[in-house]
């Protein structure tokens, strides 16, 4: 994050907050991280058949009681579970690996910032730092559960900055880099 603020890379202020560290959690339950990370899991399944579409077309708020016979994970749940081996295999959320993890399959359901990302960094060979795009879509938040993990022993400024770096390989822009931060600092206090 130092080093994308000294080259101008990044669209937000260099504010007090990235370098503050979040409160200790005192006590880790598995249990919770599980069901942050399947929940993500089932809520995108539960939501596919309903996505982009406007919510005043939805014919009934009823409550969920079975999937739909066309429900399917998407691009939020693979870029969540491609985040998380990406820490599982590097031990941190390397971007440049990151990035090149977001280019090894086909992404289901991906959105237009996400094609124009790769179409940078895989096709025209643009390094990851520079791949990212004006976009404040709302997959900049749909994958930021794992960042919380590596910092749940050990709470630092590197959990802000985890979530900075991991939003600006694809969106490089305010609202998506600023709505991260405040999102990780949500699932950082309920957690």
């Amino acid at each position: 994050m130092k080093e994308l603020f000294e080259a101008n890379l990044l669209p937000i202020e260099n504010a007090s907050f990235l370098y503050s560290s979040p409160k200790e959690i005192e006590e880790i339950k598995l249990s919770k991280l599980e069901g942050m990370l399947l929940g993500e899991a089932i809520g995108d399944i539960l939501g596919s058949t309903l996505e982009g579409e406007d919510p005043g077309t939805k014919a009934s708020l009823a409550p969920i009681t079975s999937f739909h016979p066309k429900a399917h994970f998407t691009d939020d749940t693979q870029f969540t579970f491609m985040k998380l081996e990406v820490l599982l295999k590097e031990g941190w959320f390397n971007p440049e690996a990151l990035a090149r993890r977001y280019i090894e399959e086909w992404i289901i359901g991906i959105g237009s910032a996400t094609k124009a990302f790769i179409k940078k960094f895989k096709d025209l060979k643009y390094p990851w730092f520079l791949s990212g795009v004006e976009s404040a879509g709302n997959g900049a938040l749909m994958s930021l559960s794992p960042i919380i993990i590596p910092h749940l022993k050990k709470p630092s400024n590197e959990l802000w900055c985890d979530a900075v770096v991991t939003t600006r390989i694809i969106y490089w822009d305010r609202l998506a880099i600023s709505s991260s931060v405040s999102f990780t600092n949500l699932l950082w206090k309920i957690f």
